[in-house]
């Protein structure tokens, strides 16, 4: 063996062996370091791992003791190129596009490398791709170029989908850095064709070179550990395993995370940061064994003599085997304000039995025309009372945990509404025969003030108001201001709506309500007590009440006024018109 062969070999293999350390470490710090979800990352591994294969063989190959061998190892150095390629536009295609290849045209891509592979495969039959194979050299044939020409063609349609990428990703930074980073496979690509054209064989004859062979995967090598500076530069992949001290450090949700056998191993700053020693803090995390058994995910409440704590358990496989990433929250202010809404449910629960005791002993003590009249008042007023309060509720319920600015305002409200109801109770009057007349004004502050409460809902009531200078009768007065409140009522407990419409128009000879709703209508209109009720006050003062159930509720009251019932429009009721199935009074 010559001494300029020996130098060759030793060369090959030294530097071969150094790009293939470089390249392993840089394949062990991506896959640590990148998600298994992200489709560039995986096909830039598979290139990568391809690009290490490639080289191995080429040592193989080189130091392959005789021709059988260094054919076997010649196969497995081309099929790594071809391996290379394919991965190389899959993994462009899926850093501009953010997806695998399509599978409709994944086999047309998969297939040419294929029919290269074939093509040296069955080179001692055909001697197309080397045209002279020997254990001391080769020649190409025509077939060679062909697949090179395969080769250049799939770098480059991968190159057009990287620079689209690195087009987007460098926006606002320098052009030489963008140009640098998505041109840098040109580089092995160039020296490639020098070494194949023998061009670069010239140029180191010409320098006095001893040493001559490829070196397209050293320069890849290198063309890869700049892509990758640029990768953890500019975020260019899905990040996250080994930069989870930096991204969870400094967040101010308390995290830690345990081996399989519940032992901490980690914990972030607010973790640290937890009311208590360190050992209260280990303590907190005691029940974990117990509860997450046979569970991937479990999360539940820790009380101490230093704050409650609510914990989350998610079961994570990771490359050391099985771990537990465990948040903690601290939820005692919460837990403040659920103490708070608790004590004032009931204090609204006392009051409804107070107003229940309330509505019972005035039961006993209404008869004749006297318990009709009170049971009418207290249905009204009651009634709307209790429903505002009950649908004030339900707002504290939904928001009372996440949203204290909506929850605790909600319950305020409801007392209101309660404090209302037994307000209005007490001022139900026995007779109205000497009662002041009462102006529009007074009337519309009334309307206004239920319309007030029941907003706080969610629903949307809007009044419309004509005559504010009439002075009215007191009976008038009550029946207009009870129909409005019932009315209001049934459109909370029944319609479904979102919005109301309250026209009240006073005139000389009559009084008119108008109510409209976007509710969900009903096919047949139920009379409950509420629209009974209606009917035989407004009967009392030879009024008049119209429905539909059409496209929502619709009302048209028309009472005449003392003096003016000769001028007063018709007051038959009209028929019902039916629509949907659902009651609209209850």
């Amino acid at each position: 063996m010559s001494p300029n062969l020996k130098l060759e070999i030793a060369a090959i293999c030294l530097i071969h062996i150094t790009a293939i350390v470089l390249s392993v470490a840089c394949l062990t710090v991506f896959y640590i370091k990148t998600r298994r979800d992200d489709p560039s990352a995986n096909a830039f591994m598979m290139m990568l791992s391809a690009m290490i294969l490639w080289m191995v063989f080429k040592i193989f190959k080189t130091v392959a003791p005789e021709v059988t061998l260094r054919w076997i190892f010649i196969l497995g150095y081309y099929a790594c190129t071809c391996m290379v390629e394919v991965s190389f536009v899959a993994f462009g295609y899926a850093m501009s596009r953010g997806t695998p290849l399509p599978k409709k045209s994944r086999g047309w891509i998969y297939a040419l490398p294929v029919l290269q592979f074939s093509w040296i495969l069955t080179n001692p039959y055909h001697k197309l791709f080397y045209s002279h194979y020997d254990f001391y050299g080769d020649s190409f044939g025509p077939l060679f170029y062909a697949h090179m020409l395969i080769e250049y063609a799939y770098f480059g349609v991968g190159i057009f989908y990287c620079r689209q990428r690195f087009n987007h990703a460098f926006s606002g930074k320098s052009r030489a850095v963008s140009w640098l980073v998505s041109t840098a496979i040109l580089v092995p690509l160039v020296l490639n064709f020098l070494y194949i054209t023998k061009v670069l064989h010239a140029l180191t004859l010409i320098a006095q070179i001893p040493v001559i062979f490829d070196i397209t995967p050293i320069v890849f090598t290198w063309s890869t550990l700049l892509f990758m500076h640029a990768t953890f530069n500019h975020d260019l992949f899905s990040l996250t395993p080994l930069m989870r001290h930096e991204i969870t450090h400094h967040v101010s949700l308390p995290i830690a995370l345990l081996d399989r056998r519940f032992r901490i191993g980690y914990t972030n700053e607010a973790f640290q940061a937890l009311p208590g020693s360190a050992a209260d803090r280990v303590a907190l995390l005691d029940a974990l064994p117990e509860r997450s058994r046979g569970a991937s995910e479990v999360s539940y409440e820790e009380t101490t003599t230093e704050a409650s704590f609510f914990i989350y358990c998610k079961k994570i496989r990771t490359l050391t085997g099985v771990q537990h990433l465990v948040t903690v929250r601290n939820i005692s202010h919460y837990k403040g304000i659920q103490a708070d809404i608790l004590a004032s449910q009931q204090d609204i629960e006392e009051k409804n039995r107070c107003i229940e005791k309330t509505i019972a002993h005035l039961k006993e003590l209404s008869k004749g025309s006297a318990r009709k009249f009170v049971a009418r008042e207290l249905h009204d007023i009651i009634g709307h009372s209790l429903v505002t309060a009950i649908k004030l509720l339900e707002v504290a319920r939904i928001y009372g945990h996440r949203d204290t600015a909506h929850g605790l305002p909600a319950l305020g409200h409801a007392i209101t509404a309660l404090n209302s109801g037994l307000t209005g109770i007490k001022a139900v009057p026995g007779s109205q025969k000497d009662a002041p007349r009462v102006s529009g004004e007074e009337l519309k502050r009334s309307i206004e003030e239920t319309i007030a409460q029941t907003r706080h809902t969610g629903l949307e009531v809007t009044l419309n108001f004509h005559g504010m200078i009439y002075l009215l009768e007191p009976a008038l007065h009550t029946a207009l201001a009870r129909t409005s409140t019932e009315l209001i009522t049934n459109c909370l407990k029944h319609a479904g709506a979102s919005r109301l419409f309250l026209s009240v128009t006073i005139r000389e000879s009559h009084a008119q309500l108008l109510a409209v709703d976007n509710g969900k209508g009903a096919a047949s209109l139920t009379r409950g007590n509420g629209l009974l009720g209606m009917e035989e006050r407004l009967r009392v003062l030879n009024g008049s009440a119209r429905f539909s159930t059409e496209d929502g509720f619709m009302a048209r009251i028309v009472i005449p006024r003392q003096g003016g019932a000769a001028s007063a429009p018709e007051t038959h009721c009209l028929p019902l018109l039916p629509q949907g199935n659902t009651s609209a009074d209850g």
